[in-house]
């Protein structure tokens, strides 16, 4: 759970795999990080993301999205 201003909460979804984790957030069903393993067999971040929770209260691109107005 990421607090993204006082009392303003994103819940996160996990989905893990051998070789692939992928985090949801719950506000517009967003990607927030895609893992998978490189050659020397540990994980590596492969995502576009914003590095701060509250940046995807201002995502006016909808960056990694699945739903919105354009997504």
């Amino acid at each position: 759970m990421y607090e993204i201003k006082k009392g303003m909460y994103f819940d996160s979804i996990f989905i893990e795999s051998n070789d692939l984790k992928v985090e949801f957030i719950d506000y517009g069903a967003t990607i927030k990080q895609i893992q998978t393993k490189n050659h020397l067999n540990k994980f590596q971040d492969v995502l576009l993301e914003f590095k701060n929770p509250e940046d995807y209260l201002n995502n006016s691109i909808y960056l990694n999205a699945t739903i919105g107005p354009i997504a």
